[in-house]
């Protein structure tokens, strides 16, 4: 984008930058970190931070980006107020939502903080804390035996790895209650519907916020921004196990719709 603008742009590996960045800076106006790995490289070397924009980077505060003065980007985790509202337009009368966590960390302590303070008005939350059961699987049992109207989901290698993605579809499918999937891979693998980023879009808008840099001075990087870099994914096999028809509204916003009757699925 930035190059169909004339903007020069020069792209580089970590490994390929030899010696000091300081010359390097004194000719740059704005540096891209793409990936954690390269955020978190240029904000430790690069000295003046308020160069530095990123794009594709999980957690920014955790590793370091926050810190003063914070650097801004486009994170890769999707803003939560944004899943919640599509989980609304999916299913109308949902007032319970269920999710496993883990309570013994601070991230996972943080993140059920955020996600009661960004449920809708009037919703409920079933959390459980999969420390407290003798294995995921029980951990997966117990939350689908509370009174839920959906299980969320999200990016935490620790709980979510293939067996405990395996028994939540299947318990999903044995109790029909749906499961919101946090990635295309998951909801193609049996959950109703859920979200994917599409890092095209997040390079794309980037880019447009980069070009607003240069030419005003200042841009925002903002979740709603975040909001746009992701798509709709939908199981339409799913849906036709639980006898549920998608909202047309959803149905035309939706990136991909997967159905075993299609063979490019």
């Amino acid at each position: 984008y930035l190059e169909t603008q004339k903007i020069r742009v020069r792209v580089a590996q970590i490994k390929d930058i030899k010696g000091s960045i300081d010359e390097l800076a004194k000719k740059t106006k704005v540096f891209v970190g793409i990936g954690t790995q390269a955020a978190v490289w240029l904000g430790d070397n690069v000295e003046n931070r308020q160069k530095i924009k990123y794009c594709m980077v999980y957690d920014p505060e955790g590793v370091g980006l926050k810190k003063e003065p914070p650097i801004d980007g486009l994170k890769v985790e999707a803003p939560l107020k944004m899943q919640f509202q599509l989980i609304a337009e999916v299913l109308p009368k949902c007032q319970t939502v269920g999710m496993l966590y883990l309570s013994k960390t601070t991230n996972g302590q943080k993140l059920l903080k955020d996600v009661k303070a960004q449920l809708p008005k009037n919703w409920k939350l079933e959390a459980i804390p999969v420390e407290k059961y003798e294995t995921l699987s029980d951990a997966v049992s117990a939350l689908f035996s509370r009174p839920i109207d959906i299980v969320w989901t999200y990016p935490e290698a620790s709980i979510f790895n293939k067996a405990t993605v395996q028994s939540m579809l299947l318990h999903s499918i044995w109790t029909k209650i749906p499961v919101f999937g946090y990635s295309l891979g998951f909801v193609k693998s049996g959950a109703l519907f859920g979200i994917t980023l599409n890092p095209e879009l997040q390079g794309k808008y980037t880019g447009e916020l980069i070009h607003k840099l240069l030419e005003t001075g200042e841009c925002s990087f903002s979740d709603e921004t975040v909001a746009r870099t992701y798509e709709i994914v939908l199981n339409d096999y799913t849906a036709k196990q639980f006898e549920f028809s998608f909202p047309q509204s959803i149905l035309e916003k939706a990136r991909y719709i997967f159905n075993p009757q299609n063979k490019n699925d």
